[in-house]
């Protein structure tokens, strides 16, 4: 897995713009690992994905996590910090061990599946691809299935378990990866185009001029054109 650069960070945020947020968390992966085909990323667990994820966000922006949650109770913004190795549960570079029969860990083509079910069916529709069933079960299997899944793919199922200094309110917090690093990696895209517009205009460069220099050689030729 190699670190994603400039030019990928622009690619990535062009094209995962218009598609569907299953579909942009894999396209960093499809970035970083580019011996590895679509379908082969799209049948990784969600546990692995996101493991992936996390390692391939330590490899590009540094392990600290910078995190913000609202409290469900009284709304008060909390700031705190995480780091991207020690959410890690396995090393996800590693094939896991096979789900215990009958359960089949998920991966990226059942949560398409359950989004076009619909949100009410979705939970049944996950346990009903897990287990192999052709119909939904019913509520109460469906409720032991999602908790296997849980304890055969960890990852799969990251919380804070956080407290809020405001109103003592106490709650665990679900941490998407994908969403966190998408939300990084287009607002670094964003950013870049800026310097891009700012050293153009300014010296005549092109973007692949811009693009292709490191972040510290990129911000002393702002400081000069700002000068």
């Amino acid at each position: 897995m190699k670190a994603l650069s400039p030019a990928d960070i622009l690619r990535i945020w062009e094209e995962g713009e218009a598609r569907h947020p299953l579909d942009r968390a894999l396209l960093p992966l499809a970035a970083a690992l580019p011996d590895w085909t679509w379908p082969e990323l799209a049948s990784l667990s969600v546990g692995r994905r996101d493991g992936l994820l996390l390692r391939l966000r330590e490899l590009t922006l540094g392990a600290q996590l910078e995190m913000l949650a609202s409290c469900p109770h009284c709304r008060e913004l909390m700031e705190f910090e995480a780091d991207a190795g020690e959410l890690c549960v396995s090393d996800p570079t590693r094939e896991p061990r096979p789900a215990p029969d009958p359960l089949r860990r998920l991966h990226s083509q059942d949560l398409a599946a359950a989004v076009a079910a619909g949100r009410q069916a979705a939970r049944g529709a996950l346990a009903a691809r897990s287990v192999g069933l052709k119909s939904t079960p019913p509520d109460e299997l469906s409720a032991e299935v999602a908790a296997a899944l849980v304890r055969c793919d960890p990852q799969a199922d990251i919380r804070f378990s956080l407290a809020c200094p405001a109103c003592g309110h106490a709650w665990s917090a679900v941490f998407d990866i994908a969403d966190y690093f998408w939300r990084e990696l287009s607002g670094l895209a964003r950013r870049l185009l800026d310097e891009v517009q700012e050293l153009a205009a300014f010296y005549g460069w092109r973007e692949a001029d811009v693009v292709e220099m490191s972040a510290v050689r990129r911000r002393h030729y702002l400081e000069r054109a700002r000068a």
